[in-house]
């Protein structure tokens, strides 16, 4: 935990404080008389000093020649950015425009021979556009070829 708090108050920092970090990587290199609870008490600390939303990942190295010594590194991005809220997005509900009709669950098996481009009328759209003016090279290949 101290080791962790020298880390949020270092002096290499010159006056930039964690409070507004965004995203704070923790490396933690001790011997592997490293317990799991030293490590929580480290990252709680360094979050304590971060942006209550903030994306913190640790990690940890050993090294046994550190003996009883822990070594904490931190690296803090988005420092003095305006803080952005996050919005749920708004569910509209869009009225159906009646093009596929209701499902009866029924299929007309006798009609299958048909090619699906027949079936589901879609000539219909190219010969509208072909109404309106629109050259039949100004049509994309892709419906040429399925309203043939």
């Amino acid at each position: 935990r101290i080791a962790a708090e020298q880390a949020a108050v270092s002096p290499l920092l010159e006056g930039t404080e964690l409070s507004g970090a965004r995203c704070v990587l923790i490396n933690i290199t001790a011997s592997r008389s490293l317990k799991m609870s030293e490590v929580r008490d480290a990252v709680k600390t360094v979050q304590a000093f971060a942006a209550q939303e903030a994306f913190v990942k640790y990690g940890t190295v050993f090294e046994e020649s550190m003996g009883d010594r822990i070594r904490i590194t931190v690296v803090a991005t988005g420092l003095g950015l305006p803080s952005v809220a996050t919005k749920q997005p708004v569910m509209q509900v869009v009225a159906g425009t009646g093009t596929y009709g209701p499902s009866t669950g029924e299929v007309d098996y006798g009609n299958l021979d048909v090619p699906a481009v027949i079936r589901t009328g879609r000539r219909s759209a190219v010969e509208a556009m072909s109404a309106n003016g629109v050259g039949t090279y100004d049509i994309p290949a892709f419906l040429r070829k399925q309203a043939d």
